[in-house]
């Protein structure tokens, strides 16, 4: 999430973006069980590829990825989402 925030040098764009993470019961897999989401507030129409989604939210529209719980390979994409 953070190579992202850089990359597409959203703090100049946004500059009053929000950045966050949290355990995510909404976020269920296939086998129904839950993980881990970070979000960041975005602009409308800002383009986000994958493993990223929009999700919009009454609280704003924000970027997304979720990890389904067990796959902690994925917590490194958090931090580093250009590996």
């Amino acid at each position: 999430m953070d190579a992202f925030v850089r990359e597409s040098t959203l703090t100049r764009i946004k500059p009053d973006l929000r950045h966050y993470g949290f355990n995510s019961p909404s976020s269920v897999d296939e086998t129904g069980r839950h993980g881990y989401e970070m979000r960041v507030t975005i602009p409308g129409g800002f383009p986000v590829s994958k493993p990223l989604v929009k999700k919009h939210f009454d609280g704003g529209l924000y970027g997304a990825h979720m990890i389904p719980f067990g796959a902690f390979e994925e917590w490194d994409l958090l931090v580093h989402m250009d590996a």
